[in-house]
């Protein structure tokens, strides 16, 4: 009967932290982690029923809706479901809260190629619409960093039965067929590294091609200026997006960052890339990361690993040290300067915020 037990020095497969037990807060309020107000819950789209709402002054131009099989400028970003007794429901999946008890779309074009017009017909850089609305909505100044997670929709898969919403509208999976993240001006980042030419790509080749529209996703933490999250959120998706590896069937990819304890030792390992390990997260099919899972461990990373050299003793223990001074080298190849400290950060993680010690950590 062979053994259950590995060989850590024979095994392809680093040992992966035990996640302890964390005490079980009572749900005092019915919400999703039993802290939610449920007072500042937003409002659902997708049992929204009333008419949707697009903000801002761009719409969809005919010939858009024309390729996405649409008729109405209303129907954009909702989805036909056929039921079995022939009745349609439209559920809004593919928009999202205003505010105010408003469902639907805020339209800001981008452009990599071209100018795009802003509300008083003057041209743009392609990017400067939407820079402007994010640092707008994000509270930043004119030098603050953006970081903004966009999720790319695909508006044509727009009515289907409920077998259709499974097998061939990407339902299973949020509608979405792309993650990636958007660094400001123009620059995106991705799992495959070249995807889209680290640009947008959002415009359809040809006049007969889909357009492939992105909603776009801010990150915030309550008591973390914004500016600060999103100075480490590009600390983080730097390291983590230099030679990041795709997997090859990534349809059926093994999901293995699933909790912190995980996300924090992919992160230890991919900066430590020791050799006892053989470079285990690089070339192990199981721990290659996809779009999502890729931009899933920076996010969660970044909420949880302020960059500077205490907390990273704090968080990492006896390798902390060794993992800063990895960290700095893996800065300065990206950057091509060492790192100073104006670009540490400081910021209460969001383990402290949920109550865990440093010794839960791995």
């Amino acid at each position: 009967m062979p053994s259950t037990e590995l060989n850590a020095k024979n095994s392809t497969t680093p040992e992966v932290p035990e996640v302890p037990e964390v005490p079980e807060v009572p749900d005092t309020t019915g919400s999703w982690n039993g802290k939610t107000d449920t007072s500042s819950l937003r409002t659902n789209p997708l049992k929204f029923s009333g008419d949707p709402t697009f903000a801002g002054i761009h719409r969809m131009t005919e010939d858009a809706l024309k390729n996405y099989g649409l008729t109405a400028h209303n129907e954009f970003g909702s989805t036909n479901v056929t039921l079995s007794n022939g009745q349609a429901l439209n559920v809004k999946d593919m928009m999202y809260d205003l505010g105010a008890g408003k469902v639907g779309m805020h339209i800001v074009p981008v452009n990599d190629h071209e100018d795009v017009l802003d509300s008083e017909g003057e041209a743009r850089a392609g990017y400067q619409l939407m820079d402007s609305f994010l640092r707008e909505n994000m509270g930043l100044n004119s030098d603050d960093p953006i970081y903004a997670l966009i999720a790319y929709i695909h508006p044509e898969l727009n009515t289907g039965d409920l077998g259709a919403l499974a097998e061939s509208m990407l339902k299973t999976e949020m509608g979405n067929t792309h993650l990636g993240a958007y660094l400001g001006k123009g620059i995106t980042s991705n799992s495959p590294e070249e995807y889209h030419g680290r640009k947008w790509e959002v415009a359809g080749g040809s006049p007969d091609e889909f357009g492939y529209p992105a909603n776009v996703q801010i990150i915030s933490m309550q008591g973390v200026p914004q500016a600060t999250l999103n100075k480490n959120a590009h600390l983080v998706d730097a390291v983590l997006n230099y030679g990041v590896v795709f997997p090859g069937d990534y349809k059926n990819d093994k999901f293995r960052t699933i909790d912190l304890n995980t996300s924090l030792f992919f992160y230890k390992e991919w900066l430590l890339n020791s050799p006892e390990n053989n470079d285990v997260l690089r070339l192990d099919e199981s721990w290659r990361t996809y779009c999502a899972e890729h931009k899933t461990i920076v996010a969660n990373v970044m909420l949880n690993v302020p960059h500077n050299a205490a907390s990273f003793k704090e968080i990492f223990a006896d390798d902390g040290e060794a993992l800063w001074a990895a960290f700095k080298k893996d800065f300065e190849r990206h950057n091509g300067r060492s790192f100073r400290a104006s670009d540490e950060t400081f910021f209460e993680p969001l383990w402290k915020k949920e109550g865990l010690s440093a010794t839960e950590l791995p």
